[in-house]
């Protein structure tokens, strides 16, 4: 559909995570988000605490109004910020776990540059792409996510997956 509406989606979630919880009457939420590329821009939210501006640091920041904490804010900046911002948001409202799950076809190459793993070193690089081929997905860290996992989809594709129903 050529597009993803990851950080619209957080904004919601923390409504339905909290009446899930209450409702089922839960100490523990684990809160599972897959998704198959990182988020569009957020730059449609608005209350009478968005996009406030610090002069003196240059930067802008949000404050929840729900708990009153403070947030930076990028309204223009990488959408990866803000979905971080979102989730942290997402936690710091229900205390839930957060798991995310990224169907990626990019490639060791690309998942090593896109997060960082290795940061430019040649043994962690090689270890960390080994793992890649073995494992077909690698975990990183994420600034949001309690657990955050990069599967490579194109492993899931070479996979024969037929589902055969017995209609006996």
């Amino acid at each position: 559909m050529g597009s993803t509406p990851l950080n619209d989606a957080i904004m919601i979630s923390p409504k339905v995570v909290q009446d899930f919880t209450a409702r089922n009457k839960l100490e523990i939420t684990n809160v599972i988000w897959l998704t198959d590329g990182g988020s569009d821009s957020a730059c449609g939210i608005e209350n009478d605490t968005t996009n406030r501006y610090d002069r003196k640091n240059h930067k802008y920041f949000y404050v929840d109004p729900t708990t009153n904490k403070t947030y930076d804010w990028c309204p223009w900046g990488r959408t990866s910020d803000n979905t971080n911002m979102f989730l942290r948001i997402l936690k710091d409202r229900t205390g839930c776990n957060l798991v995310g799950f990224y169907l990626y076809c990019g490639g060791y190459q690309r998942v090593d540059k896109q997060f960082n793993v290795s940061n430019g070193d040649t043994e962690a690089y090689n270890k960390s792409r080994k793992f890649w081929n073995e494992n077909k997905f690698y975990p990183v860290k994420s600034a949001g996510y309690d657990e955050y996992y990069i599967i490579d989809i194109n492993a899931l594709k070479d996979q024969a997956n037929d589902l055969a129903i017995d209609n006996t």
